[in-house]
């Protein structure tokens, strides 16, 4: 797994399978498909989003991360959700 994490305060904001591609830029970071995307299954070489709202001097790419953790909140084994987890490069925390 890969984790895009603010670098402000280490939160992590996104989280990819390895085969996905995330490539960080001075002013965005496009996020590549991967084999499940649809428009990839055509073998177009297509990007699945961009996220415009970040880039290299906001967010830090962490690879080969730790499964994230899981809750049982309501619903029960809840995973990882977009600003509810900080990451430190080694080790996932709630926020």
């Amino acid at each position: 797994m890969k984790t895009l994490v603010r670098k402000a305060d280490n939160v992590s904001i996104y989280l990819f399978n390895d085969s996905r591609s995330v490539t960080i830029e001075s002013d965005k970071i496009i996020v590549g498909a991967d084999a499940n995307d649809a428009l990839n299954r055509t073998n177009y070489k297509v990007n699945a989003f961009v996220i415009g709202d970040h880039n290299s001097s906001t967010v830090t790419l962490h690879t080969s991360v730790a499964t994230p953790p899981q809750d049982s909140e309501d619903p029960p084994n809840t995973i990882w959700e977009g600003g509810k987890y900080t990451y430190n490069g080694s080790a996932w925390a709630a926020v």
